[in-house]
């Protein structure tokens, strides 16, 4: 491995050599401790990973999305009145879309009938007039 393919696979799989693949780990060692250029590169990744560490750990304050929001014109930052409604409109999704699909699958259900009772009625006249012909033949 040289110091071109070392920077590259720096940059893709990070200071840490635990997350790098089994068969670069041991060269990336071996080129860290030969190559002085590469301990420079290799210490100011870990340098910048700790320094990303400390940066990701800040949190956000309390109450920021509140003020962040309130700076909105035209915008109120009350949301008990949007979580009302947003509870009234799921409620009637729940209690409506229930009674939707039960009204449309009953509604299926009937022509599904009707077709087989008309089926049925089709055969049980067949029979018949195959039953009363072959009576009339004799």
């Amino acid at each position: 491995m040289n110091l071109a393919q070392f920077e590259e696979r720096l940059d893709h799989f990070g200071s840490d050599l635990k997350s790098w693949p089994e068969a670069d780990r041991d060269e990336a060692a071996r080129l860290i401790a030969s190559n002085t250029r590469a301990k420079r590169v290799y210490e100011a990744a870990l340098e910048t990973d700790v320094l990303l560490d400390e940066v990701m750990a800040v949190r956000m304050p309390l109450g920021l999305k509140q003020r962040v929001l309130g700076q909105v014109p035209g915008r109120s930052t009350d949301y008990r009145g949007a979580r009302w409604h947003s509870f009234i409109w799921k409620a009637f999704v729940a209690g409506v879309l229930p009674l939707m699909v039960g009204f449309s699958l009953g509604v299926a259900d009937q022509d599904m009938h009707t077709d087989i009772e008309d089926t049925l009625l089709e055969v049980a006249y067949l029979e018949y007039s195959l039953d009363n012909g072959a009576d009339d033949a004799s």
